[in-house]
């Protein structure tokens, strides 16, 4: 990778520059939110109270559906444990 980077990464100002792609301003860290895909601060999850709730109704709603499925799954094997042997 080294020859596709040029110039100092200690100086201040610094860019990065790449074969065939010009030159990119150096990137503040960051992350993106896990909902929308904003970027946000490098310590937060969510970029709003919206996306929070939205995302903590969306893992309610698995959660349920995964209860739902293990109770469905039990239920059949009982039947099937209970069906007549013949």
């Amino acid at each position: 990778m080294s020859d596709l980077l040029h110039g100092p990464p200690e100086q201040e100002g610094f860019k990065y520059e790449f074969k065939g792609i010009g030159v990119m301003p150096k990137i503040i860290p960051h992350k993106h939110c896990v909902v929308c895909g904003k970027a946000i601060e490098a310590h937060e999850v969510y970029c709003s109270d919206d996306c929070e709730k939205s995302m903590k109704d969306s893992q309610k709603k698995q959660r349920i559906f995964f209860i739902v499925l293990f109770a469905l799954i039990l239920f059949m094997m009982f039947i099937s444990y209970m069906a007549p042997k013949g």
